[in-house]
C-alpha cells in the first residue's frame, strides 16, 4: 500500500512540476521575443507538435516496459515516401498502406526482441538502417513532391476546426486512445507490471512476449501516422525528414517523467513533455538559437531526465 501511495505521489508531482515548467518556459520565451506568443506562432506550434506528439505517445509504452526504439524517425520518413509514392495509384488506400507498414515495422522489432532475444536497442537500430536505405531507394535519394491532383488526400488534415488544426486534434485522439489503454484496460496494467519487474510479470502469468510485440506494433503505426502528418504540412515525402525526431520524441517522453528504466510513466505526462520539448524547440528557433545547439540541448535533457527518472532500486524484487 505504501508503494502504491509513493507511485501516485511521484506521478502527481511530476505532472505538477512539468506543468509549472511549461508555464515558465512560455513566459520566458514570450518575454525574450513577443512574437513567440503571437497567434500565428501558437498555430504553428500546434501544427508542428502534432507529429512529434503522435510519435512520442507511441514510444511511451515502449519506454515504460524498459525498452527503447531507435526506428522512430526512419519509419516516419519511409512512411512519408510511401504515401507520396503510392497516393496516385491507391488514392485513400495510401493511408492503409502506410499504417500497415508501420504495424509491420513494429511487429518485426517486437519479434526480433522477444523471439530472437535481440536487445530492443539493437533490433530497432537494425530496422532503422533498413528503412533509411529503402526510403532512399523509393525516393530516388531525394525529396518527392505530392502530385497536386492528390492534395485532396491531405488538405482536410491541413484545415482547422475552429481555432485548432485538424492534424493536432488527430494527435490528441491518438493520445486519448493510449490514455484509455493505460488507465482503463488490463493491457495498461500489463505494461506497468512488465516495466516494473518482468520476472514477476512472467510468474504471474502475463504473456510478456505477446504484450511487447503489440506495444511495438502500435508504436510503429504511430510513427507511420506521423509521416502522413508531415506530408500534410510539406506536400512531399523525404527519406530524412524524421531523422531529428527520434531524439526529440525520446527527450519529450523523458521530460514527462517516464522512467527510461521502465515501470513508471504516464500518457498525460508525455503530453506535457511534448509541449515542453516543442516550446523549447520553437522558442530557441524564434530567439535565433543555432540548430546544432538545439541538438546539444535535447541531448543534455535526455541525460538529465534519465538520471532523474532511473530506478536504482533492486529490479529483481517482487512487486507487491
Amino acid at each position: 500500500m505504501m508503494q502504491l501511495k509513493n507511485k501516485v505521489k511521484i506521478k502527481v508531482n511530476s505532472t505538477i512540476i512539468g506543468t509549472i515548467a511549461l508555464i515558465l518556459l512560455v513566459g520566458i520565451f514570450g518575454m525574450v521575443n513577443s512574437s513567440f506568443l503571437a497567434s500565428n506562432n501558437i498555430g504553428n506550434i500546434l501544427t508542428d507538435i502534432s507529429p512529434l506528439l503522435t510519435m512520442a505517445i507511441g514510444v511511451t509504452f515502449i519506454i515504460m516496459i524498459g525498452s527503447t526504439d531507435l526506428s522512430i524517425g526512419a519509419v516516419c520518413s519511409m512512411s512519408s515516401v510511401l504515401f507520396v509514392r503510392y497516393a496516385e495509384l491507391l488514392g485513400p488506400g495510401a493511408y492503409l498502406l502506410v499504417i500497415v507498414f508501420g504495424l509491420f515495422s513494429g511487429l518485426i522489432v517486437g519479434l526480433l526482441h522477444t523471439q530472437f532475444k535481440v536487445p530492443s536497442f539493437i533490433a530497432s537500430l537494425g530496422i532503422m538502417s533498413v528503412w533509411q536505405s529503402l526510403s532512399l531507394v523509393f525516393s530516388n535519394n531525394g525529396t518527392i513532391q505530392l502530385n497536386p491532383k492528390q492534395w485532396y488526400l491531405t488538405d482536410w488534415m491541413g484545415s482547422k476546426f475552429g481555432l485548432l488544426p485538424i492534424v493536432f486534434l488527430i494527435s490528441i485522439i491518438v493520445a486519448m486512445v493510449y490514455l484509455f489503454l493505460q488507465t482503463r484496460t488490463s493491457f495498461g496494467k500489463k505494461v506497468f507490471t512488465i516495466g516494473a519487474n518482468e520476472r514477476s510479470a512472467v510468474m504471474s502469468g502475463i504473456p510478456c512476449a505477446r504484450t511487447k510485440v503489440l506495444i511495438f506494433s502500435l508504436a510503429g503505426a504511430c510513427y507511420a501516422a506521423a509521416g502522413i502528418m508531415f506530408v500534410t504540412k510539406l506536400a512531399s515525402g523525404s527519406p530524412n525528414l524524421g531523422d531529428d525526431f527520434t531524439l526529440l520524441a525520446i527527450a519529450a517522453v523523458a521530460l514527462g517523467g517516464t522512467s527510461l528504466s521502465g515501470g513508471r510513466g504516464s500518457v498525460i505526462n508525455t503530453l506535457i513533455g511534448v509541449a515542453i520539448a516543442m516550446v523549447i524547440r520553437n522558442g530557441m528557433t524564434v530567439t535565433g538559437v543555432d540548430g546544432f545547439w538545439q541538438k546539444i540541448v535535447f541531448g543534455s535533457i535526455i541525460i538529465i531526465a534519465a538520471y532523474m527518472t532511473t530506478d536504482r532500486s533492486n529490479k529483481e524484487q517482487v512487486i507487491k
